[in-house]
């Protein structure tokens, strides 16, 4: 189970890296500032995860935002995560790298 969801998340990690080199960004996935890995969504937007590159793991860090996210932004110390979504409302989350 964990081999098979750690493939998942690799392979996600991959897909979604092609078209940021084709168009510069992607819904649902950000880089850390320190380029350490990487923010992104799942399940609609509803499960914020992390992505950490040097051990190649995915983490869940909040299961369920109450929200469909669109576009997490991590701020520029890399402690907190804004999630934004379509509507008028914006959910921060803090983050312990």
């Amino acid at each position: 189970m964990k081999s098979s969801r750690r493939f998942r998340a690799i392979t996600l990690a991959l897909l979604a890296l092609l078209p940021i080199t084709l168009t510069g960004c992607v819904d649902g996935i950000t880089w850390l500032p320190d380029s350490s890995g990487f923010i992104y969504t799942e399940e609609d937007g509803v499960r914020l995860m992390h992505f950490d590159m040097t051990k190649g793991t995915a983490q869940t860090l909040v299961a369920d935002t109450k929200c469909q996210t669109l576009w997490p932004a991590v701020s520029p110390d890399g402690k907190r995560i804004a999630l934004a979504r379509e509507v008028d409302r914006c959910c921060l989350q803090p983050f312990e790298g």
